[in-house]
């Protein structure tokens, strides 16, 4: 019985990408399966199933979005006994040998619900993707910093300190890119939310696991992330973003959150010492 499923979602995706990840995961085909979602409108990418052996290829006919379309992965996946299971996009890519690590370090410590390691871009340099639950005044403040370009003399709030990405932290928003989970921690937490369409639902499904188990930064293992930042290119995607931010404040609370509190506050206290690999 394999231990790993793989959901990838594809929408429009660059062949180039998706050839690029799926070779990441050809060294795992004895312990992984792979589901191949595709909301594109056409199912040219199909043949790509191909590259490693028994994946799963699903045409959904329609655009089901982010969340839903892992969602629909994970439903299928449920029916069968996996130990764990990878939130991928296809823009990412690495050795295959960091999932047996990941492996390892979940194997070591039964707390751990979410590990995700460190994301580099394809030029080495980092992606600072470990984040503190955002409150409103954050959130939109990173935006306008990304939208305006003021990055080099603006740092969002929200965004954790430069010491978390040298050593195993606890981090209670951790990014959609790259989500590994244990199975019986994400049966009891529950899958995405569907009311996200795309963007908030890794904010979402990160705090939900880090109210029950540890959501963990690795940084001994790292992954190339090719972060296209579609939201800050596109005003339709912007759009989309901007709603479903929307969508998780009503959800969780504008002002008055304090599980975002309590979970921001035990990020602060953490640090490596706290957390057995």
């Amino acid at each position: 019985m394999k231990i790993l499923s793989i959901s990838i979602v594809l929408y429009k995706t660059s062949i180039y990408q998706l050839r690029n990840c799926i070779q990441s995961l050809v060294c795992l085909e004895d312990i992984a399966d792979l589901y191949l979602i595709d909301n594109s409108p056409n199912s040219k990418l199909k043949k790509q199933k191909d590259l490693l052996k028994g994946t799963k290829y699903i045409f959904t006919n329609s655009n089901l979005g982010y969340a839903r379309g892992h969602n629909k992965a994970l439903d299928i996946a449920s029916n069968k006994k996996y130990k764990y299971h990878l939130i991928l996009n296809a823009d990412c890519y690495f050795q295959g040998t960091i999932i047996e690590e990941l492996i390892g370090v979940m194997n070591n410590n039964l707390k751990i619900g979410l590990i995700m390691p460190k994301i580099l871009n394809p030029d080495g340099s980092m992606q600072k993707l470990c984040k503190f639950i955002p409150n409103p005044i954050d959130l939109i403040g990173s935006y306008l910093i990304k939208i305006f370009n003021l990055e080099s003399i603006l740092k969002p709030k929200h965004l954790m300190g430069d010491i978390t990405y040298e050593q195993t932290s606890f981090v209670p928003y951790l990014s959609g890119c790259f989500m590994f989970m244990r199975w019986s921690s994400l049966r009891e937490v529950g899958f995405f939310d569907n009311k996200f369409f795309m963007y908030a639902e890794d904010i979402d499904l990160s705090r939900r696991m880090a109210e029950k188990y540890l959501t963990i930064y690795y940084p001994k293992s790292y992954v190339f992330h090719e972060h296209g930042r579609g939201s800050f290119k596109d005003f339709k995607l912007l759009l989309i973003h901007l709603k479903n931010i929307f969508i998780y404040f009503n959800k969780w609370g504008w002002i008055n959150d304090g599980k975002r509190n309590y979970l921001n506050s035990k990020a602060k206290k953490y640090n490596s010492k706290n957390i057995i690999i």
